[in-house]
C-alpha cells in the first residue's frame, strides 16, 4: 500500500514548540526527527501464561515512548495480573505531519499483532496521543477491542464549535457527510467525530482528564457520547500527577484482557516462528 503523505500540520501549537525547541530542547527536538518507518516501538511482556491481549501505548506531544515506563504505567498494569502485553510506541509530532497515522499503526502494529495472535487489542493515548488512538479508530476500530483517551488532544476547536451548535456528535447533519468523505490532512477532525457519532458497541470508548484540564469543547461534547462509567475525572491539571491516579482507576474498571475474545496463545506462537 503506498504511503499517504500530510503536510498539514493538525496542532495550532507550533510557535510555543519551536520556542521550547530552540531554547530548551534543541538536541533533541521532535520536530527535527524524521517520521521513519519501521515505527521504533518498546514491547514488554506480561509474566501471565495465558494471554492474546494487547495494549499499545501513544505518547504525547514532546514524550517519548520511554515516558509510560519512566511514568510507571506498564507497570501498573502489570501490578493488577492483567493477561496483557504492552507495546509503546515512539510516535512523535512528525508522524502527525507528515503520515496518516491511523494507516501507519495499523499497517505496523495492529495487523502484524493480529497475525500473531492477539485477539484483543487497545489503543491507551494521552494528549496528542490520544489523537492518534481516534484517528486509527476512525479508520480501524473493527480490529480494536477497545480506546482509552487521557486528557485527548480532541481537533480542530473551529470544527468542534460547529458540531456542538448542532446539538453534539450524534445531531450533526454534517456526518454522513463526512463519513462518506476521503481522508485529508484538512478534515481529521470532521472525520474523527463523524465516526464517533456514528459509533456502536465497540470498540469501547473510555476517557479521563482532570478537572481544571476541561479539553474545550472537545471534552464536552465527548463526555455526551459516553457511556455511564466510562468517563473518569481527577483533581489536577494536563500532567502526569492527574494521569496516574486516572491511570489507576481505569485499571479497575476496564476490562483489559477479560472480553474472552478467541485466539491463540502468543508466546507458544513466538517460540514456534523463531529460527
Amino acid at each position: 500500500m503506498p504511503e499517504k503523505h500530510f503536510s498539514a500540520c493538525p496542532f495550532p501549537c507550533f510557535g510555543t514548540f519551536f520556542a521550547l525547541c530552540a531554547g530548551v530542547l534543541w538536541g533533541g527536538c521532535d520536530f527535527l526527527r524524521s517520521p521513519s518507518r519501521p515505527l521504533s516501538a518498546l514491547w514488554l511482556r506480561s509474566a501471565q501464561k495465558e494471554k492474546a491481549c494487547l495494549v499499545v501505548f501513544l505518547p504525547g506531544f514532546l514524550d517519548r515512548a520511554e515516558t509510560f515506563v519512566d511514568r510507571g504505567f506498564p507497570q501498573a498494569l502489570f501490578r493488577e495480573e492483567i493477561p496483557c502485553d504492552v507495546v509503546a510506541l515512539d510516535l512523535h509530532i512528525r508522524y502527525y505531519t507528515s503520515l496518516d497515522v491511523g494507516d501507519l499503526v495499523y499497517e505496523e502494529v495492529i495487523d502484524p499483532a493480529l497475525g500473531r495472535g492477539y485477539g484483543e487489542i487497545w489503543m491507551v493515548g494521552i494528549s496528542m496521543g490520544g489523537l492518534g488512538a481516534l484517528w486509527t479508530g476512525a479508520k480501524h476500530g473493527s480490529n480494536l477491542a477497545g480506546i482509552v483517551l487521557i486528557a485527548p488532544f480532541l481537533g480542530e476547536e473551529r470544527v468542534l464549535k460547529r458540531i456542538e451548535a448542532k446539538g453534539g456528535a450524534r445531531m450533526w447533519t454534517e456526518r454522513e457527510k463526512w463519513l462518506k468523505a476521503e481522508w485529508s490532512p484538512e478534515n481529521y477532525t470532521e472525520k474523527i467525530w463523524a465516526w464517533l457519532g456514528s459509533l456502536g458497541e465497540e470498540p469501547m470508548v473510555f476517557a479521563g482528564w482532570g478537572k481544571d484540564d476541561a479539553r474545550g469543547k472537545g471534552g464536552k461534547l465527548l463526555r455526551e457520547l459516553l457511556p455511564e462509567g466510562h468517563l473518569f475525572i481527577e483533581e489536577g491539571g494536563h500532567n502526569w500527577q492527574t494521569w496516574k491516579p486516572i491511570w489507576k482507576k481505569m485499571l479497575g474498571r476496564i476490562p483489559f484482557g477479560r472480553l474472552g475474545r478467541a485466539s491463540l496463545n502468543v508466546l507458544a506462537f513466538e517460540s514456534r516462528s523463531t529460527p
